[in-house]
């Protein structure tokens, strides 16, 4: 079917059917037609309330093809004719996947290219104020009237816009909203009210000391890379200690590890994520040979399925002794497969959808998405339990102890007609208040503490929720516990101000940050020191410039940063990789390193996806990381050294 375009961002569909029977109802209306079906017609839709039913429908009919209505479409024919439009109306009832509404088809249809284009956009427009005139309750609350340049209408420019103002269709509801909002704004955290926090940036060293100290990088080859074009995947283990990558031989593909060649295969599937133990004593990935796919764990190969789940799979445990992945095989029914979870090589229980396999940080604890029904309901299966059904279930997080599980659920509502459903947190199987959106949960270090983000009212404020206790601002985003658990960091808008807030407190001083982008924050990377006493974060925006920023006071701006700043194991020395002129170019205690091509990163944790990694300290102080020049693999070795 050929599309057109009706109102500012609606679809219309061109029919081509034969004229159907008309069932009429005498309440609802729902599913009765007026007017004939043509061959060249085009549709648009209009969300209705439930009291918008059979005599509104035949009121709408009348008026669509009145002589009244077609003269109002002359002020968007740019002077040319208005070809004598015939409409057809009919109710579409609610169903599961679409809303009660008004179907409209006009015949003939309009292009929204050519010189039809502003009357397909001003015949939208007189479609918004017809059908909200006519409904008890509009569920459209404002509209834009078009503006046409018909003198630039030939041209390859658009002519036709919507400068605005908006013309409020639904007075009532518009008003009501606006007091609501109202309402929330009212019961938002106000910058002024806040209490604040001070963090002394003494001791840490971000300004390079070159009269006592200078960087001393080790640079040790590991090999050859190909070129970009012959190689994929390039990953490195969490340790900056083993390297893997595919390359392609002809029709097949193996992986590289070391610098070593492995088993040549049909395929090494490009969406999966190669993975490393923690340990970065074992490594796995998925191959396909034969039409099956398989693991290959250290070289062994697991058994051959019909499909194995790719995004972020196979998994180890964190203490590397265990690897589960999700698989599936052929089954009797819809959909034809089952799919389960492969933990050490047995499999466990079958349904219709499995996602989203999380080890516990202790290793003991495995769990997992299923649905035992398509589309019919989720549980969470803890070490092969089930939990209770939802109607959703994402975002699981274990406690560090292990001992603890919690997930985001999510259940339709049938009682309000503007909500289609509510989320909540599930904690060891309790369940927690509702919101309009639920994200982001966080235990912290001592697995004492919960805190997660929630949305909820019209205007979407954000609530932290912090062990129950609830903070309202208008935009909020949560950031890590300290390491000793005393504190929690998030960042949150005050009008057009982002601040970063310690425990609800106003860290000062601070760069006031503002971007246009009032929905996320330009903050990133937050990072405490080991102690808990420092914090360190970037600062992207507004333009492409990043600042590195350390107890609120800027260290210095940079065109980029590739890595995310990490603290020396004493807390008194910050590491992080920025980028010069395409340059990478590592930066320790102030001081700048060699430059490369390229740092390569992997991914660390698994709360929230991860951490972006691309510098590690170890126990002694020493900062390693791997990157690229001329082609090479070169595992780094930084530090200070004094003069």
């Amino acid at each position: 079917m050929e599309m057109a375009l009706i109102g500012r961002a609606e679809a219309a569909t061109n029919i081509h059917a034969a004229p159907v029977a008309t069932p009429r109802y005498a309440l609802s209306g729902d599913g009765e037609s007026l007017g004939k079906e043509r061959p060249d017609a085009s549709g648009t839709v209009r969300e209705i309330s439930d009291r918008f039913g059979h005599n509104e429908l035949r009121e709408l009919y009348q008026l669509l093809n009145s002589a009244e209505f077609q003269t109002s479409l002359t002020n968007y024919d740019c002077g040319d004719p208005v070809p004598r439009l015939t409409f057809l109306v009919s109710l579409r009832p609610e169903a599961f996947a679409t809303t009660r509404a008004v179907e409209i088809y006009h015949s003939p249809g309009l292009s929204p290219s050519g010189r039809t284009r502003c009357l397909l956009f001003g015949l939208g427009y007189l479609l918004d104020k017809a059908v909200a005139r006519l409904d008890p309750n509009p569920k459209q609350e404002d509209t834009r009237e078009p503006h046409c340049d018909c003198a630039n209408r030939d041209g390859k420019k658009e002519w036709v816009t919507f400068p605005g103002p908006d013309e409020i269709l639904a007075p009532a509801k518009v008003a009501a909203k606006l007091a609501a909002r109202k309402a929330e704004e009212a019961g938002q955290e106000k910058e002024e009210n806040l209490a604040v926090i001070q963090l002394d940036p003494a001791g840490v060293q971000g300004e390079p000391d070159n009269d006592n100290e200078h960087l001393v990088t080790h640079e040790e080859s590991l090999g050859n890379l190909p070129s970009q074009t012959e190689r994929q995947l390039l990953t490195i283990d969490s340790g900056f200690s083993h390297w893997a990558f595919v390359v392609k031989r002809g029709v097949k593909q193996s992986v590289v590890l070391d610098g070593v060649e492995g088993k040549p295969y049909d395929e090494i599937p490009d969406h999966q994520r190669f993975v490393f133990s923690a340990d970065g004593k074992h490594f796995a990935y998925i191959a396909r040979r034969d039409g099956k796919k398989l693991v290959v764990a250290d070289g062994k190969e697991g058994k051959g399925y019909d499909d194995i789940e790719e995004l972020f799979h196979p998994a180890f445990s964190p203490d590397g002794k265990r690897l589960a992945y999700i698989a599936s095989k052929p089954a009797l029914g819809f959909p034809p497969v089952k799919t389960f979870v492969v933990l050490d090589g047995q499999e466990q229980k079958g349904y219709e959808l499995v996602e989203a396999i999380l080890f516990s940080p202790d290793s003991k604890h495995l769990a997992y998405n299923a649905d035992k029904k398509w589309n019919r309901g989720s549980v969470v299966v803890l070490d092969e339990k089930e939990g209770k059904t939802y109607d959703q279930v994402v975002g699981k997080a274990f406690s560090p102890d292990g001992n603890r599980l919690a997930y985001v659920a999510y259940n339709r509502t049938k009682s309000n007609a503007e909500i289609p459903g509510m989320n909540f947190v599930v904690v060891d199987g309790k369940q927690g208040k509702e919101y309009k959106s639920v994200s982001t949960i966080r235990f912290s270090p001592d697995s004492q503490h919960l805190a997660y983000v929630a949305g909820e009212g019209s205007s979407g404020t954000g609530v932290l929720v912090r062990d129950g206790i609830e903070s309202r601002y208008a935009r909020v985003e949560l950031g890590p516990f300290s390491p000793d658990s005393q504190h929690l960091t998030s960042v949150a808008r005050f009008g057009t101000n982002w601040l970063v807030l310690i425990d609800g407190k106003k860290l000062e001083p601070q760069v006031r940050l503002t971007t246009r982008e009032m929905s996320w924050s330009p903050v990133r990377d937050l990072t405490y020191s080991p102690n808990s006493r420092h914090l360190a974060y970037l600062n992207r925006g507004p333009g492409i410039d990043c600042s590195v920023i350390l107890d609120g006071k800027t260290i210095k701006t940079y065109e980029k940063t590739v890595a995310p700043p990490v603290f020396s194991p004493d807390g008194q020395r910050l590491a992080y990789v920025i980028e010069h002129r395409g340059k990478s170019v590592p930066v320790l205690g102030g001081q700048e390193g060699k430059e490369y091509d390229q740092f390569v990163t992997c991914r660390t944790g698994s709360e929230d996806g991860g951490r972006i990694a691309g510098l590690v300290f170890d126990n002694r102080g020493m900062l390693h990381a791997m990157a690229i020049r001329g082609g090479k693999i070169l595992r780094l070795e930084l530090e200070l050294v004094k003069n």
